[in-house]
């Protein structure tokens, strides 16, 4: 495929299949997760595993971390023809991301039940938990490069394989997790093994990419490494963000339901943050697949295909986000019961929780794909004020005070005024950026 001459809404499509197939089978096998553990364990087995999401999101967003901010710029070095420094880009990135994966490993099985404890498990949801965490920091290592070899994967114009790396290990993570949990009864541990040889399977399909004849990918000598390092994680760093914003949400979120109410509204939170992370997913996917395009017509100084394809990507996320929203609004009972086995208690906290927070995800794609846009224009500034904001101090703040201020069910707000909030700055940018673009056609 020639980035630079072929049709933009062909190329558009192109990259959106593999990305939002590979978007779609990595979350219907997190989802699997959740769905088993929730109906072949119990409530408690689903919020425990709402515990461990924080540490695992910030496992694979390393990998995004580097994956991102280093294939944006091999993606910007590759559109101005420059591919010796495209190759030292990933070789640079491809330093770091394996020095962060071996200390991430090593931390993380030596402080379990601290880590753990900070996530604020205890009792019984504290001993799950470990049941799960203990079995899946062996084996996390892949859990951090695997984002980072999909990112240049894709990148290096293969997202058919990246797609392919995930449905082989998203078929091996829900054929397993049935087996493990239900009739060989390991529980969350069968879970943990399962998840891990999933990640595993799609990093070892993703990296027979550089074995192929598509691969123009080189090791070369870098130079520079910290400062090189420095502007990759600069790059990365929004994408960073929104992915671990799945982990500090969580995190902020679980702390004020233990505060403010009972396991149970914890337990329907454990179904809602299941569908956040799976539509959260699915945005992302445009994202990915709009970044490479751009970034290397960006490189090109193609603005007008640039605008062509900021039309196509913001219309599919707003079309997503009214459907996504539109299945929480009308039909809560249902979509709890995918995950857990309702009871009065759930039941009666589902229908008056789940419509409130299902409105977030009207306005969420929009901010989604605007951190990826503005990564690919090297505007990082833009896209890290939208992922600071969305997922750090907005949420964080409204998490704090609206309970503080209104008691315990207006934490159920925090999200849908958050995004919609976060949505308005970014459209602003995206006019200014917009604007930005137009003086240079």
């Amino acid at each position: 495929m020639d980035l630079l001459k072929d049709s933009v809404k062909k190329l558009y499509f192109r990259y959106l299949f593999p990305s939002m197939g590979s978007a779609v089978v990595a979350s219907v096998y997190l989802m699997t997760d959740a769905v088993v553990i929730g109906k072949g364990i119990g409530d408690n087995a689903l919020a425990a595993l709402n515990m461990t999401t924080p540490i695992i999101s910030f496992m694979l967003s390393i990998g995004i971390l580097f994956g991102i901010g280093g294939s944006v710029l091999f993606s910007v070095h590759k559109g101005t023809g420059d591919d010796e420094k495209a190759n030292k880009c990933f070789t640079t990135a491809l330093f770091g991301v394996l020095s962060a994966a071996v200390i991430i490993c090593l931390v993380c099985n030596i402080f379990s039940k601290e880590i753990l404890a900070l996530m604020g498990a205890k009792g019984e949801l504290f001993d799950l938990a470990y049941d799960y965490v203990r079995f899946y920091y062996y084996l996390s290592i892949p859990s951090v490069l695997v984002n980072f070899c999909s990112a240049f994967v894709r990148s290096d114009k293969d997202p058919n394989r990246a797609m392919i790396a995930v449905t082989a290990g998203g078929i091996v993570n829900v054929v397993l997790d049935i087996v493990l949990v239900y009739p060989v009864q390991m529980g969350m541990a069968g879970a943990a093994i399962a998840s891990v040889s999933g990640i595993t399977i799609q990093l070892l399909v993703c990296l027979t990419h550089f074995l192929s004849k598509k691969n123009t990918i080189r090791i070369s000598k870098p130079v520079n490494v910290f400062k090189n390092i420095f502007q990759i994680v600069k790059g990365g760093l929004s994408g960073f963000i929104t992915e671990l914003s799945n982990a500090i949400i969580i995190f902020v979120f679980n702390l004020q339901l233990l505060n403010y109410c009972t396991n149970t509204e914890l337990a329907v939170y454990g179904v809602l943050a299941n569908c956040a992370i799976l539509f959260n997913a699915l945005f992302v996917g445009v994202g990915q697949a709009v970044q490479p395009v751009s970034a290397f017509n960006f490189g090109a100084r193609q603005h007008k295909r640039i605008a062509s394809l900021r039309k196509y990507a913001y219309t599919t996320v707003l079309i997503m986000g009214v459907i996504f929203s539109a299945t929480g609004i009308l039909f809560p009972e249902f979509v709890a019961s995918c995950f857990i086995d309702l009871t009065d208690a759930t039941r009666a906290v589902t229908k008056s929780a789940m419509p409130i927070y299902f409105i977030a995800f009207l306005t969420m794609g929009v901010n989604v794909l605007s951190t990826y846009y503005f990564q690919s224009l090297m505007k990082g500034g833009y896209s890290l004020a939208v992922s600071m904001l969305r997922n750090i101090i907005i949420s964080s703040l409204l998490l704090i005070t609206l309970p503080m201020f209104f008691g315990g069910f207006a934490i159920w707000f925090a999200i849908p005024i958050t995004e919609a909030a976060v949505a308005i700055i970014s459209v602003i940018l995206l006019i200014k950026s917009n604007k930005a673009i137009k003086s240079k056609v």
